[in-house]
């Protein structure tokens, strides 16, 4: 039997190869099962009408067939590990406060320290990372920022982003109240230097950082006018904004402004400082002014008030200045009582030519005759010794100035109608004139250097002031410069207020008598006055309103209508009237000082006419008096009823009026 060789089955195919490999290996091997299942069907012989393969190959002994193996499934292909994620980090510099929070996308981070940082959560490659600041810290405040902080995760980690935090620095100011002088330096921390020339909000030029101490001081006070300045809310700790409270005050430092007085022997002097600062003195001795003045600022001390019982002027020295950095205490006042110099008395000679005599009040000698232009029926001494008011019986009124042997007289105020009486205020500042023609009451200013020309101020009609007498209305000044009272007809006493500028305002009419004559006590207390039922009443002055109230009523002489001039000694002891009808001049003690209660009166008998009497107001019991024939100077003693005629000198008749001038 022929041998017949078996080809050799193709190995199977890899299981890498494509599906359509593995097809065509098996249609190879179907067919070539079937060609070995033919030949195996046709027996033995050459002949036999088999189909013979041709060999294949080289000859090989037959060996059984293996079978055939199946065929190997596909599987999926590997899928190699994932690298793990990568964290996310880096450095944080310059820290110094606390509450730092980073963010990385969602994750947050704490951090309180300068160093490395590492987020917790990690990312995989090619996610994105993003850093950023979530809280700022503070304590102080500092602001941080970030550097390469954003990017796409790599194969490594990230470890360079940079967080640099710095301190922030506020703005130190405040407010500067009260600045009045020029150079003012602040400072703040010994070495920030702010000049300050107004009032107002300020602020340091440097910054301070959160954290870091502020102190602000004064490095230069102001000047011109010297001031202390000093700080409120100062100093402190700079947290997380600028500074806006520190507060500078500065006030004028002042001085005090001493005087020393000397020579006093009177009352009611009072000194002023500045036009407003009032000092009442009643003693020698070292005084001070309520008000202290600050430096750089001007003083001026003068005399507002003389003393008065005794009248007494008083002088300054070194009264003005400046105020530089210590008190003033050279300033000085000297007090002297000056003898009555003159003594003026108006007559008539022949009965028809007004005459003005002038006498010495120390000897009575005749210092001067002058014909006069008017006769006068009352007169007015200024209280500085410069020259005499004479009011006429022709509405004018002149300024009378002493000359050698004869006086020198020249018209000083606007015409009127009627008798004038004349009153000047205490301080020689200003005249007050009624005329009993028209009924007006007028106030001038006397300035200084020209005192013979008084300006007008005002006038003011008073109801009951205008009529016919031949005598002047009856008019006294408050020795303290608060009122002027005027007896008018069928209207009693009316009071003027003084105002500051010296003019009057409008006249309360009080409830009294009419009045022949008033005087006002030293004191400004209470006044006199005689009714013209020649009764002599006493009226207590409201210190603030000038209101009278009758306080007490006695006989004034013996015949109604007798008594005519009321006078007052210097130390307020004693008040004197002249009843010339019954050609006596009585005197009472003024036994209360505060009430002006009088004592028994004492007659002087033996007067001719007496018309008119005044006390020397800086004398003690120095009274002259006047009648139609003598003038008389004498000292009177009210505690013991007596008197003393000390000088005697005849005189014109017709006499009208009388008035002494100090100094």
């Amino acid at each position: 039997m022929q041998q017949h060789t078996l080809a050799a089955i193709p190995a199977p195919v890899s299981s890498t190869r494509s599906t359509g490999s593995l097809r065509a290996v098996a249609r190879r091997s179907c067919a070539l099962l079937v060609l070995l299942l033919a030949a195996c069907g046709g027996g033995g012989g050459s002949g036999g009408g088999a189909f013979a393969l041709p060999p294949v190959g080289p000859a090989t002994t037959p060996t059984e067939p293996s079978a055939p193996t199946e065929p190997s499934v596909p599987t999926e292909p590997s899928v190699p590990e994932p690298p793990p994620p990568l964290t996310i980090g880096g450095t944080v510099t310059g820290l110094k406060g606390h509450g730092l929070v980073l963010a990385n996308n969602d994750d947050t981070l704490a951090v309180s320290a300068d160093g490395a940082f590492t987020f917790s959560t990690a990312l995989a490659q090619g996610a994105t990372y993003a850093v950023s600041v979530r809280s700022q810290p503070g304590g102080p405040s500092q602001v941080c920022t970030v550097n390469g902080g954003t990017g796409t995760v790599a194969d490594t980690a990230v470890t360079g982003v940079k967080v640099l935090c710095a301190t922030q620095s506020y703005a130190v100011g405040g407010t500067v109240g009260g600045l009045a002088g020029t150079g003012l330096v602040l400072q703040n921390n010994a070495g920030d230097d702010l000049p300050v020339a107004a009032n107002g909000s300020f602020v340091f030029p440097v910054a301070v950082a959160s954290g870091a101490a502020y102190a602000v001081t004064v490095k230069t006070q102001p000047g011109g006018p010297t001031q202390l300045c000093s700080v409120a809310q100062g100093s402190g700790t700079i947290d997380a904004d600028d500074v806006a409270s520190v507060q500078v005050v500065c006030a004028t430092r002042t001085r005090a402004v001493n005087v020393t007085v000397s020579g006093l022997d009177g009352q009611g002097l009072v000194l002023q400082n500045n036009s407003g600062d009032d000092l009442a003195v009643g003693a020698n001795g070292k005084r001070q002014f309520a008000t202290s003045v600050a430096e750089g600022s001007t003083y001026a001390v003068t005399v507002k008030s003389q003393p008065r019982m005794y009248t007494q002027f008083c002088t300054v020295d070194r009264g003005n200045g400046t105020v530089a950095a210590a008190d003033i205490d050279d300033v000085s006042v000297a007090c002297a009582t000056p003898a009555t110099r003159s003594v003026y008395v108006s007559s008539l000679l022949g009965s028809s030519i007004p005459m003005l005599m002038r006498y010495s009040a120390a000897d009575l000698t005749a210092q001067a005759s002058t014909i006069a232009p008017a006769t006068f029926v009352s007169f007015a001494a200024d209280p500085k010794g410069r020259l005499v008011f004479g009011g006429s019986d022709s509405g004018r009124v002149y300024a009378i100035r002493q000359g050698d042997g004869i006086d020198t007289m020249s018209s000083a105020t606007l015409g009127a109608r009627g008798a004038v009486a004349v009153g000047m205020h205490p301080s020689g500042d200003y005249l007050y004139v009624v005329a009993n023609g028209d009924g007006l009451l007028s106030t001038y200013a006397v300035p200084p250097a020209t005192p013979a020309a008084p300006g007008v101020l005002q006038q003011k009609f008073l109801s009951g002031a205008s009529g016919t007498s031949p005598l002047p209305l009856p008019l006294a000044v408050d020795p303290l410069g608060r009122f002027v009272f005027v007896g008018t007809s069928g209207q009693g006493i009316q009071t003027l207020p003084i105002r500051a500028d010296g003019t009057l305002d409008d006249p309360v009419r009080q409830a009294t008598t009419d009045v022949v004559s008033v005087v006002v006590h030293p004191s400004g207390a209470y006044l006199y006055a005689i009714g013209t039922d020649g009764m002599l009443r006493t009226y207590s002055i409201h210190a603030s309103t000038g209101a009278l109230t009758q306080t007490a009523l006695t006989v004034a002489g013996l015949g109604v209508d007798g008594s005519t001039s009321l006078a007052i000694d210097g130390r307020g002891r004693m008040l004197s009237l002249v009843d010339t009808a019954n050609q006596l001049q009585y005197t009472r003690a003024i036994t209360d000082m505060a009430t002006g209660a009088l004592g028994t009166p004492f007659p002087i008998h033996g007067l001719i006419n007496p018309v008119a009497t005044a006390f020397d107001p800086s004398s003690d019991g120095v009274n002259f008096l006047v009648g139609s024939l003598n003038l008389y100077r004498r000292t009177i003693d009210p505690a013991t009823a007596s008197y003393a005629n000390t000088l005697t000198t005849q005189v014109g008749p017709a006499i009208r009026a009388m008035v002494l001038l100090n100094r």
